[in-house]
């Protein structure tokens, strides 16, 4: 009779305790395929925007890379190739200085905002004058 109940008790204590840690057991170890439940920003796709220069419609172009930059205010990249269009392909060195300066204002982070300062500084030097 002891061990009948015993094993009652043994039974229960699994039904109740066992299903709860088999699951945070289980979430644990599916967090290394599935990477976890926090949400992802997938990386910014310059394809669209590098068609459109190559087609030559860089009007288009320049508002694909705004729409990146504005989705992605950490990336650099985007503000890089609109300055890159403005100059080389548009004419425009002074827009392309406008841009510079608002880059810097929306660029996210303090070494996102450096790394681009010293980026178009290296890059567009020669056709914008910089403070």
């Amino acid at each position: 009779m002891t061990l009948m109940v015993a094993a009652g008790f043994l039974i229960i204590g699994a039904i109740f305790w066992g299903i709860p840690i088999a699951d945070s057991i289980g979430r644990y170890a599916s967090n290394f395929y599935t990477g976890g439940d926090w949400f992802r920003k997938p990386p910014p796709s310059y394809s669209t925007a590098e068609g459109l220069v190559a087609s030559g419609h860089y009007a288009e172009a320049l508002q694909a890379y705004a729409k990146i930059a504005e989705d992605h205010p950490e990336e650099i990249r985007p503000h890089l190739k609109t300055m890159d269009i403005l100059i080389t392909k548009m004419r425009t060195p002074q827009a392309a200085a406008d841009s510079y300066s608002v880059a810097l204002a929306k660029i996210k982070g303090v070494r996102n905002r450096a790394k681009f300062a010293v980026m178009a500084r290296n890059d567009f030097s020669k056709h914008i004058q910089f403070d």
